[in-house]
């Protein structure tokens, strides 16, 4: 749960509620050996030859990935330049760079455009509210209630009132994305639909889990290794907010100086169940 809303007051009266959820990339097999008769043997003796000649450094494109790009460069050195996040997915035109920005889709969805996975959050109405995907495996979690239509910026996009006084963010992030609740006033802390969550989930060859510090995984039904997985669901104030730093974004993830608790949470076959810390929320200390 992550506007039309500005830095400064996403959580200026209450405790936001958070939920990410966040790819998991597998275990990568080593190497293999390079093979000397390889096509790539030869676009690197081409790339060498040619960055000699023009004394510019030469792109490697076979072994371009989304991680990483390999140059020859004119005094016949090899650079790598390797991220430790994707940079560039594959289109129908070759390598693109990554870009979360949401746009609307044919399907009334809206998704990043350009993402290392399939992400769609809804357009409003009674779709999913959110939903991730890789190969054959995926994770769609619901909400309470149909949803309005959201306003989108860059790569959120804001559902004001899904409750009175509170409004639902989804950040969509280059593997994966996170949702928060903005909850504004007293009053709206205090709803009973804020007393206990159960938000439908449905899946596709994956199975959710939950292990005993409230941390998600969905693990593949086939081989049994991890797909998605998500930190403990997590729910923040805004107290704290002289020692905020530019870049922190309160309606992404819990800022510096916030108080933080943890959300009770279990998963149903088609449902997971969050419980807020009343205590917090109800607290008039709470920010």
């Amino acid at each position: 749960m992550r506007r039309p809303l500005t830095r400064a007051t996403a959580v200026s009266t209450a405790a936001a509620l958070a939920l990410s959820l966040l790819f998991a990339p597998p275990a990568v097999a080593d190497p293999a050996a390079p093979d000397s008769t390889d096509p790539v043997d030869q676009q690197e003796f081409d790339a060498l030859a040619l960055a000699e000649q023009t004394g510019e450094p030469v792109e490697i494109p076979a072994l371009t990935d989304e991680k990483s790009q390999h140059f020859a460069n004119p005094d016949g050195s090899l650079t790598a330049e390797i991220s430790t996040i994707p940079a560039r997915v594959r289109s129908g035109q070759g390598w693109v760079d990554v870009d979360t920005d949401l746009v609307h889709s044919t399907d009334g969805l809206i998704r990043p455009k350009a993402a290392g996975m399939d992400i769609a959050f809804s357009g409003g109405g009674d779709t999913d509210m959110a939903h991730i995907g890789l190969g054959s495996n995926s994770v769609s979690l619901g909400w309470i209630d149909d949803l309005p239509e959201p306003t989108v910026d860059g790569a959120q996009a804001a559902y004001t009132d899904v409750l009175p006084d509170v409004d639902l963010v989804l950040t969509a992030g280059v593997e994966g994305f996170s949702q928060v609740l903005v909850v504004h006033t007293p009053e709206a802390a205090a709803l009973p639909e804020l007393a206990e969550l159960e938000l439908p989930l449905s899946t596709q060859g994956v199975t959710m889990t939950v292990d005993e510090h409230g941390n998600l995984d969905a693990v593949g039904d086939e081989g049994g290794q991890s797909v998605f997985s998500a930190q403990a669901p997590a729910m923040w104030d805004s107290s704290g907010e002289d020692e905020q730093s530019e870049s922190e974004d309160p309606t992404v993830g819990a800022p510096t100086g916030a108080r933080v608790e943890l959300l009770e949470t279990s998963v149903e076959v088609d449902r997971l169940r969050l419980i807020p810390e009343q205590g917090m929320l109800v607290d008039e200390a709470t920010q």
